[in-house]
Protein backbone atom coordinates (compact mmCIF):
# COMPACT_ATOMS: atom_id res chain seq x y z
CA UNK A 1 0.00 0.00 0.00
CA UNK A 2 3.04 2.46 0.31
CA UNK A 3 2.69 5.32 -1.83
CA UNK A 4 2.41 9.03 -2.31
CA UNK A 5 -0.86 10.31 -1.09
CA UNK A 6 -1.54 13.71 0.08
CA UNK A 7 -3.31 14.11 3.87
CA UNK A 8 -4.34 17.48 3.72
CA UNK A 9 -4.82 17.86 0.55
CA UNK A 10 -2.51 20.58 -0.02
CA UNK A 11 -0.26 19.76 -2.32
CA UNK A 12 -0.25 16.66 -4.96
CA UNK A 13 3.44 16.66 -5.87
CA UNK A 14 3.96 15.65 -2.30
CA UNK A 15 2.63 13.14 -0.04
CA UNK A 16 1.36 15.30 3.64
CA UNK A 17 1.17 14.67 6.72
CA UNK A 18 -0.07 16.30 9.99
CA UNK A 19 2.68 16.24 12.92
CA UNK A 20 1.59 19.29 15.17
CA UNK A 21 0.08 22.50 14.37
CA UNK A 22 1.89 24.48 11.73
CA UNK A 23 4.69 22.04 11.14
CA UNK A 24 4.05 19.04 8.87
CA UNK A 25 6.24 16.06 7.14
CA UNK A 26 6.19 15.85 3.93
CA UNK A 27 7.66 13.66 0.94
CA UNK A 28 9.87 15.19 -1.75
CA UNK A 29 8.63 14.44 -4.89
CA UNK A 30 11.75 14.33 -6.16
CA UNK A 31 13.93 12.78 -3.52
CA UNK A 32 11.31 10.79 -2.23
CA UNK A 33 13.00 11.76 1.49
CA UNK A 34 10.38 12.78 4.42
CA UNK A 35 11.15 16.68 5.26
CA UNK A 36 9.55 19.17 7.38
CA UNK A 37 8.00 22.07 6.89
CA UNK A 38 5.94 24.94 7.76
CA UNK A 39 2.72 24.71 6.68
CA UNK A 40 1.90 28.65 6.38
CA UNK A 41 4.77 27.87 3.06
CA UNK A 42 2.71 25.08 1.57
CA UNK A 43 0.48 26.57 -1.25
CA UNK A 44 -2.39 24.65 -3.26
CA UNK A 45 -1.11 23.65 -6.70
CA UNK A 46 -3.12 24.74 -9.41
CA UNK A 47 -5.89 23.27 -10.99
CA UNK A 48 -4.71 21.09 -13.57
CA UNK A 49 -8.11 18.97 -14.61
CA UNK A 50 -11.13 21.36 -15.49
CA UNK A 51 -12.87 18.06 -14.91
CA UNK A 52 -13.33 14.50 -13.72
CA UNK A 53 -14.77 11.80 -15.67
CA UNK A 54 -18.32 10.23 -14.31
CA UNK A 55 -16.99 7.33 -13.00
CA UNK A 56 -13.93 8.74 -11.51
CA UNK A 57 -16.45 11.10 -9.73
CA UNK A 58 -18.61 8.60 -8.87
CA UNK A 59 -15.59 6.91 -7.15
CA UNK A 60 -14.46 10.32 -5.21
CA UNK A 61 -18.10 10.86 -3.93
CA UNK A 62 -17.83 6.96 -2.27
CA UNK A 63 -14.85 7.58 -0.70
CA UNK A 64 -15.43 10.76 1.01
CA UNK A 65 -18.41 9.40 2.03
CA UNK A 66 -16.58 6.58 3.54
CA UNK A 67 -14.33 9.14 5.37
CA UNK A 68 -16.27 12.04 5.75
CA UNK A 69 -17.07 11.37 9.53
CA UNK A 70 -13.39 11.86 10.28
CA UNK A 71 -11.75 13.73 7.37
CA UNK A 72 -13.31 17.42 7.35
CA UNK A 73 -13.64 18.77 4.58
CA UNK A 74 -16.72 18.93 1.96
CA UNK A 75 -17.15 16.94 -1.20
CA UNK A 76 -16.57 20.00 -3.15
CA UNK A 77 -12.73 20.58 -1.85
CA UNK A 78 -12.37 17.05 -2.31
CA UNK A 79 -13.65 16.68 -5.64
CA UNK A 80 -11.16 19.72 -6.51
CA UNK A 81 -8.02 18.48 -4.65
CA UNK A 82 -7.99 15.61 -7.47
CA UNK A 83 -8.69 18.45 -10.06
CA UNK A 84 -5.40 19.41 -9.16
CA UNK A 85 -3.20 16.30 -8.99
CA UNK A 86 -1.61 15.61 -12.18
CA UNK A 87 -2.25 11.88 -12.40
CA UNK A 88 -5.82 11.70 -10.58
CA UNK A 89 -7.40 8.50 -11.34
CA UNK A 90 -4.12 7.20 -9.91
CA UNK A 91 -4.72 9.00 -6.56
CA UNK A 92 -8.40 8.14 -6.92
CA UNK A 93 -7.30 4.59 -6.78
CA UNK A 94 -4.90 4.57 -4.00
CA UNK A 95 -7.60 6.92 -1.64
CA UNK A 96 -9.68 3.89 -2.56
CA UNK A 97 -7.43 1.34 -1.39
CA UNK A 98 -7.08 3.52 1.77
CA UNK A 99 -11.30 3.67 2.48
CA UNK A 100 -11.23 -0.10 1.49
CA UNK A 101 -8.74 -0.36 4.46
CA UNK A 102 -10.34 2.13 6.84
CA UNK A 103 -13.81 -0.06 6.13
CA UNK A 104 -12.19 -3.32 7.18
CA UNK A 105 -9.76 -1.94 10.38
CA UNK A 106 -13.54 -0.57 11.46
CA UNK A 107 -15.31 -3.77 11.00
CA UNK A 108 -12.55 -5.37 12.70
CA UNK A 109 -12.54 -2.99 15.28
CA UNK A 110 -14.98 -0.63 16.07
CA UNK A 111 -14.03 0.27 19.34
CA UNK A 112 -10.93 1.73 17.33
CA UNK A 113 -10.99 5.78 17.17
CA UNK A 114 -11.79 6.52 13.58
CA UNK A 115 -9.54 9.75 13.21
CA UNK A 116 -6.32 7.58 14.86
CA UNK A 117 -7.36 4.38 12.13
CA UNK A 118 -7.69 6.98 8.95
CA UNK A 119 -4.47 8.90 9.85
CA UNK A 120 -2.46 5.70 10.62
CA UNK A 121 -3.22 4.39 7.31
CA UNK A 122 -3.07 7.54 5.26
CA UNK A 123 0.72 7.76 6.55
CA UNK A 124 1.09 4.03 5.94
CA UNK A 125 0.03 4.47 2.63
CA UNK A 126 3.08 7.35 2.31
CA UNK A 127 5.38 5.38 3.62
CA UNK A 128 5.49 7.64 6.83
CA UNK A 129 5.30 6.05 9.92
CA UNK A 130 8.83 5.71 12.07
CA UNK A 131 9.75 2.62 13.31
CA UNK A 132 8.80 3.44 16.84
CA UNK A 133 4.45 3.90 14.87
CA UNK A 134 5.08 0.44 13.47
CA UNK A 135 5.90 -1.20 16.59
CA UNK A 136 2.76 0.49 18.96
CA UNK A 137 -0.03 -2.30 18.85
CA UNK A 138 -2.86 -0.04 17.63
CA UNK A 139 -0.61 1.03 14.43
CA UNK A 140 0.64 -2.97 13.62
CA UNK A 141 -3.19 -3.62 14.15
CA UNK A 142 -4.83 -1.11 11.95
CA UNK A 143 -1.85 -2.14 9.59
CA UNK A 144 -2.09 -5.72 9.28
CA UNK A 145 -5.73 -5.85 9.02
CA UNK A 146 -5.73 -2.83 6.48
CA UNK A 147 -2.88 -4.79 4.44
CA UNK A 148 -5.48 -8.26 4.80
CA UNK A 149 -7.25 -9.32 1.95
Amino acid sequence: MASVVTWARLSFDEGVIWLWPRKIKVRDAKTCKLIEVDADSIKTGPIRNKSLSDDLLQQVRAIHSTIRDVYDVTLEQFEIGFMRDAHPEQEVAVWQRIADAYRKVLAAEPTFDRKMVLRTLLAYSMGALTPAELVDPAVKKIVEIGEGE
